[in-house]
């Protein structure tokens, strides 16, 4: 056997093989007529016991951290198994549903408790979800509410005499009159100084207040809020703060939560579910090809092991003079290895068929896969290119290591005399000819093959789908020299990440330049470069590094197309107010009164020209001049902000608040300024104070006459006497006339 030697690393396994951290698909809604259900366009099925429901601007990084989540909740040991199976029986009979909307103020909200009629004990909302930080308290908000959910939804009915909510029902409740001082139906005001636990929220119930303590519990256990920026920020609510304290300061709870009949989770998630499923040690791996009809090299056959890799090309005569058996010989990573038995299904793949399909009678050939324990070898065979329900990832990953193999192979060996049979033929473009051409075995010379004519006279294959997140930019001219893409995907530091090309001509797919969004799409092979064919695309408001604006965009903005629409700021490489409809981005037409300078480049220089309209909003504009391209701009900019927002306003068929009405702050929770926008139908006398929990007075933010229209105004989480004030719940309320509203807000430090 001819050996042919090469330094190679085994750089097919570490390409495979990234990260995936979450074994869960999001699949489109399997109930899109049901009036509640059907309002969400993802989902997951959560070990048949939740059932993740969000909104189509929740990006599939985050579906996948709720769900992720959940399982590590009810599956703790992460063994694909539900911990408990009365948990497990409760939760599906209940029809439990995890439900995550865009934002507080979503129409979808009231529209789907109008209609749901089973279980949802808690709701999440985009910006309350930080996969990088899970259950972080004021990062990530997905621990407490998912846990909310599984104990209101299965451990009140499955378990009463241990946790319903009603006073003196169980014996999560006896403790909590322990942790209170007390047993107090309502917030009392002050808690005993002997208690631990003084949730100060008037709107929570005595059983909503149970709710919140067990979470409290289950958490501390788990060690999440140990650190102590937490430890301060939840000092007013929750005092032991870490698992110590907690076993020497709530013995009754720390009892509950601990002991192994009772099946709480133990561990903390870290949004990473991949069940490990216990497999026989497995010895050897392998896979192979033949083709029928042939002439050459027809079967190939890859063997790996703990540590080593031979790859082999056979004729279908052993003692062909010609076609006599080549190898490669190659080490294997002990990793590579280890991650290869993680991801198999042993259990799967003993309960296929020895010969799936008619590999026989396919055209394209057959290919097998065989593995081999210490007691058993199975081998499946199949139609070339043939998928295997439940084991697709598997599949594929070990059928690229053999593709990548075939290729070098190609290119270290060249039969002695002959061309290769067609089964061997592969096709590239020849930049010469300029015409897709055939080359064999022997002429691949470092060509990137394409399988068919017909991909190769595209000139664009697809493949995998990849998720990127980065700033969109716009070129004036292509990368490839087949206009294969005029777009491209940066990172916050500007560098260059992927070509981005747009074939499925996403609607306003230009809105999204220079913005910082999240793609998903296949890899199209073109001519000279590789790019992605965007799928999907989504605005991103959780970068690193959020610029500063003077104001909020959304105070100085107006959707003059759209009067229903809602606003939401975003920070992340501009100041943009961007507008949604049920939870959809929508695209905003200028108003008349202004011209819309956004997408001009008026230079780098730091000089600020004036006030124009970008973004969707009056905006401060710097540069280098007035004139681009032999256009003078100056008579679109304003000196002042107010001068900017009146023009806008005059031009337009402006009408003003239809009704008195307070908005949620934004960002909620927020550190250290947050906005607040109020629509006033009418001129009058306004007062806007913040309160704490206890109703003192902590900072008087407006006290006098304002027109109607749409306002907004910042607090910098300061008191009357510009003090900073310290971390918790708070209340504002906004005053006029006769009308009163009131609402809360969390800061965090």
């Amino acid at each position: 056997m001819k050996k042919v030697p090469l330094l190679l690393v085994f750089i097919f396994f570490s390409l495979l093989y990234g990260q995936n951290n979450v074994c869960f698909d999001i699949e489109g809604n399997p109930n899109p007529n049901d009036a509640a259900l059907g309002l969400f366009t993802k989902y997951v099925n959560v070990l048949d016991c939740i059932h993740i429901y969000a909104v189509s601007s929740i990006t599939d990084e985050k579906v996948l951290h709720v769900a992720a989540v959940a399982a590590e909740l009810i599956d703790n040991n992460e063994d694909g198994i539900v911990d408990d199976p009365i948990i497990e029986f409760e939760l599906n009979n209940n029809v439990t549903v995890m439900p995550i909307f865009h934002s507080e103020n979503s129409n979808t909200i009231d529209e789907f408790f109008d209609h749901f009629e089973n279980c949802a004990g808690a709701i999440l909302f985009r910006n309350e979800i930080d996969p990088s930080q899970p259950g972080h308290w004021g990062d990530d908000a997905t621990v407490e509410e998912v846990l909310h959910t599984i104990n209101a939804c299965g451990h009140v009915d499955a378990y009463p005499s241990l946790y319903a909510l009603e006073p003196n029902s169980s014996y999560l409740t006896d403790a909590m009159d322990v942790a209170r001082g007390g047993q107090f139906i309502s917030f009392p005001g002050t808690y005993p100084d002997e208690s631990w636990y003084h949730y100060d929220d008037w709107t929570c119930d005595y059983g909503c207040m149970a709710m919140e303590y067990l979470y409290w519990c289950i958490v501390t256990n788990m060690g999440i809020l140990a650190d102590n920026q937490t430890c301060q920020g939840i000092a007013n609510e929750w005092e032991p703060c870490t698992p110590e304290l907690f076993e020497t300061t709530d013995t009754l709870m720390f009892n509950l939560v601990t002991d192994p009949e009772n099946i709480l989770p133990q561990i903390a998630p870290d949004g990473n579910y991949c069940p490990v499923t216990i497999n026989p040690e497995i010895i050897e791996i392998k896979t192979g090809s033949s083709f029928g009809e042939c002439l050459g090299y027809c079967l190939s056959e890859l063997t790996i092991t703990v540590n080593q890799a031979n790859y082999t090309l056979y004729g279908w005569d052993e003692n062909d003079p010609v076609y006599i058996p080549v190898a490669i010989s190659d080490t294997v990573d002990f990793i590579v290895w280890e991650d290869l038995n993680t991801q198999f299904n042993f259990e799967l793949f003993m309960s296929l068929d020895s010969i799936i399909g008619c590999p026989d009678c396919a055209d394209g050939g057959s290919e097998w896969f065989e593995i081999t324990t210490s007691d058993t070898i199975k081998r499946v065979t199949i139609e070339y290119g043939q998928s295997i329900d439940g084991l697709d990832g598997y599949v594929n990953s070990i059928r690229t290591i053999r593709h990548g193999y075939e290729q070098m192979q190609a290119c270290f060996y060249t039969p002695n005399v002959g061309p290769c049979d067609a089964a061997f033929l592969r096709y590239y473009f020849d930049q010469e000819q300029q015409e897709c051409m055939t080359f064999t075995w022997g002429g691949c010379n470092g060509l990137v093959p394409f399988e068919t004519m017909e991909e190769c006279e595209s000139s664009c294959f697809e493949d995998e789908q990849q998720t990127l997140t980065g700033y969109l930019r716009l070129t004036d001219m292509s990368f490839c020299m087949d206009d294969c893409s005029i777009y491209y995907l940066e990172d916050e530091y500007g560098i260059f990440i992927s070509n981005i090309s747009n074939l499925n001509n996403i609607e306003l797919f230009d809105y999204y330049i220079n913005r910082f969004v999240q793609i998903e799409g296949d890899t199209i092979q073109c001519v000279e470069c590789e790019a992605i064919n965007v799928t999907s695309i989504t605005i991103l408001d959780d970068c690193q590094n959020p610029v500063a604006c003077l104001v909020d965009p959304c105070s100085v903005s107006n959707c003059f197309s759209n009067s229903n629409a809602e606003c939401v700021p975003n920070y992340c490489g501009g100041c943009y107010a961007d507008y949604f409809v049920n939870d959809e981005l929508i695209y905003c037409e200028p108003p008349a009164g202004v011209v819309d300078l956004t997408g001009i480049d008026f230079g780098l220089c730091a000089m600020v020209l004036g006030i124009g309209w970008i973004n969707n909003s009056c905006q401060t504009i710097s540069g280098c001049g007035w004139v681009v391209d032999s256009v003078d701009y100056s008579e679109a900019f304003f000196s002042t902000m107010d001068e900017c927002t009146a023009a806008a306003s005059l031009e337009i068929d402006y009408t003003y608040p239809t009704y008195f009405y307070l908005h949620q702050n934004y960002p909620n929770p927020f550190n250290p300024v947050t906005s607040l926008r109020y629509d006033l139908p009418e001129d009058g006398l306004v007062n806007i104070t913040v309160y704490d929990m206890m109703g003192r007075i902590v900072k008087t933010l407006v006290n006098s006459s304002q027109t109607a229209g749409y306002k907004s105004i910042q607090w910098n989480a300061t008191n009357d006497r510009d003090e900073p004030i310290s971390a918790g719940l708070y209340l504002y309320t906004i005053q006029a006339g006769g009308l009163r509203q009131t609402k809360k807000m969390v800061l965090l430090k």
